[in-house]
């Protein structure tokens, strides 16, 4: 759910919606208590009234747009999530709602969670601040110490709800996230109650301040990690206190750097349009994606960051400054906007009325298309097919794999590989295989993450006698060597849909224990039905020397038809590779992949 930082540079940019959130509480309450000092009181409903003309066009602009999204491009089984999502952010509750929803759908408008709190926050402080003005007679020291025991209890609440496993609630919690406003607005408390000139020495000191937290601020929007858990545990209030400090030198009109940079012409601008690049940056990042382009890396970045300028540049003059403005008054505006309002509701519900629960395989390409968006730039991605042993090589490097110039990830059903029918083992005959799904997790992988490089591994299941369609197929005899090509044509015509070069991998020989079925042992131990298969395998890639590229595995997990180690760590077990044995695989395809590139140029 969070935007992912597509150079791979700023891993720690969420930070930006803190430092956001403590301007806001800066500007929010010196506006009320300017007021407050000139007029002896907070005309609250006006207050609001204002705020909804600055917030409520775009937003209505940015719902009409998702809902069309909605109509036009999203599949069906994400439509429930974007209606929730948009009632969520048309009622200002959308970070309730993430951490309600178990689904891990990113969404055009998961971003809106923050402007949730935001509005939240415009609805109850000034209220909250006009109650404790009258209760502290508006003394600075009273109101100070108000405003620093809630935020003090707001830090406490993001620490005590802090779940390692699932750290939602205390990101997207408006109890755990006002300790940012806050200390914006205790900043506001300080200098609008207690203004004051500064000797040059105290300037040069805040000055100093406020660029040690630039250069803090910068390194952990560098190096930050969304899970790390010293954010939940007073990372986000030392961060908010170096924004506090940040804020407090650059308003200074002696400041002697601060000040003036961020009052650069360009950036000046930004700040004129930054609500509509907030509103349609995710929207817009998700629209342009790196399938629909055809780019990624730095130009991909360059290009979202056009559109979402051009767009928010068009809808400050458009929609945005003319209605703030008084393009409209006020008496078209109380009938404008509930019929607005209502039809936004309806777009909204019309435009996701084909919703329906997702299936495992549209929840399988959530993740396919999420692992490729997340890819390195300059690495080849790989895609893994086949039974347990490659639902283990994706298992134990935590479902993908990052090296050696490729990022790869699986796309397996446990027990199925190529072969169809009943296994016979010795006098038992297996109950018929159910594989049926298996091309369509194949195509799935293939559609959505979208390899370079389509890889076949399978456990050796083919090595067993079987009955196919009434037929007898006996290892190593020429019809069940006729019948493994054809799967494996029917195989490589799937995974290769997409233009993907194919990677075969040999079986390697089977890891026996003394646990297993007598039957599969005794299969397991015949030697020359795995040589056989492996034959089969290599006759199959040397037949297809453009389209095929075969890696064998028997020399790096096998020796003398056996079982290896590394160092005495276990490569395999029963139920497939281990980490160790995963990572060495994944580096033997990595090292293949690079030849096979090499080969195609």
């Amino acid at each position: 759910m969070f935007d992912h930082d597509p150079t791979g540079w700023a891993g720690g940019g969420f930070i930006g919606v803190d430092i956001f959130f403590v301007l806001s509480g800066y500007l929010i309450t010196t506006l009320l208590l300017l007021e407050h000092n000139s007029a002896g009181s907070i005309a609250i409903t006006q207050f609001w009234w204002r705020r909804a003309r600055r917030l409520l066009p775009a937003l209505f602009v940015l719902l009409i747009g998702v809902a069309l999204f909605a109509a036009v491009i999203t599949p069906e089984y994400k439509l429930g999530e974007i209606r929730s999502q948009a009632l969520g952010t048309f009622f200002y509750v959308q970070n309730w709602i993430l951490i309600g929803s178990a689904s891990p759908v990113s969404s055009p408008l998961s971003h809106t969670w923050s402007l949730a709190i935001e509005e939240q926050w415009y609805l109850v402080w000034p209220v909250a601040l006009l109650v404790i003005l009258r209760l502290t007679g508006g003394r600075i020291r009273p109101l100070l110490g108000v405003i620093a025991a809630a935020t003090v209890a707001s830090a406490a609440a993001m620490f005590s709800l802090f779940d390692p496993e699932n750290h939602a609630r205390s990101y997207y919690g408006t109890d755990a996230r006002v300790q940012a406003l806050l200390i914006g607005a205790a900043l506001a408390v300080i200098y609008v109650r207690a203004p004051r000139d500064l000797s040059p020495r105290s300037m040069l000191v805040l000055e100093t301040a406020g660029l040690l937290s630039v250069a803090f601020l910068v390194v952990v929007i560098g190096k930050a990690n969304v899970e790390d858990a010293f954010l939940y545990r007073g990372g986000m209030l030392v961060i908010a206190l170096a924004s506090a400090l940040l804020i407090a030198a650059s308003i200074q009109e002696k400041s002697p750097v601060l000040g003036k940079v961020l009052s650069f012409g360009p950036l000046t601008a930004i700040g004129i349009i930054s609500y509509g690049l907030y509103l349609y940056h995710w929207p817009i990042y998700l629209w342009l994606n790196p399938s629909r382009v055809g780019l990624s890396g730095y130009a991909l970045l360059v290009l979202r960051l056009a559109v979402t300028g051009v767009v928010a540049t068009a809808s400050y003059f458009i929609v945005e400054k003319p209605i703030r403005r008084g393009a409209l008054s006020n008496r078209r505006l109380l009938i404008l906007a509930p019929t607005a309002a209502v039809a936004v509701l309806a777009l909204t519900i019309i435009s996701t009325a084909a919703a329906r629960e997702p299936t495992a395989n549209d929840v399988a390409a959530v993740g396919f298309r999420r692992l490729a968006s997340n890819s390195p730039a300059a690495a080849d991605r790989m895609l893994v097919a086949g039974d347990g042993l490659a639902f283990s090589l994706g298992k134990s490097v935590g479902g993908s794999f990052s090296g050696g110039g490729i990022f790869g990830t699986t796309a397996s059903v446990l027990g199925c590989g190529i072969a169809d029918g009943r296994a016979m083992l010795g006098d038992y005959i297996s109950e018929p295989v159910r594989c049926n799904s298996r091309y369509s997790v194949y195509r799935n992988g293939v559609e959505n993450f979208d390899p370079k490089l389509s890889v076949l591994m399978l456990g050796g299941a083919e090595a067993f006698d079987r009955i196919v369609d009434g037929e007898t197929l006996r290892a190593g005899t020429p019809e069940a060597t006729a019948y493994l090509r054809k799967q494996l044509d029917k195989a490589r015509r799937v995974l290769t849909g997409n233009g993907a070069h194919f990677i075969l991998t040999t079986v390697p020989c089977p890891v026996t224990t003394p646990s297993s079925p007598p039957a599969i042992l005794a299969v397991q131990q015949e030697r020359a039905r795995y040589v056989w298969l492996a034959n089969v395998w290599r006759d199959y890639a040397a037949d297809h020397p453009k389209d095929v590229t075969l890696l064998d595995l028997e020399p790096l997990l096998c020796v003398d038809g056996l079982p290896t180690t590394n160092n005495g760590i276990p490569l395999r077990t029963a139920a497939g590779l281990t980490p160790s044995g995963a990572r060495l695989v994944w580096e033997q395809l990595a090292n293949d992949a690079a030849s096979s590139t090499k080969t195609e140029l």
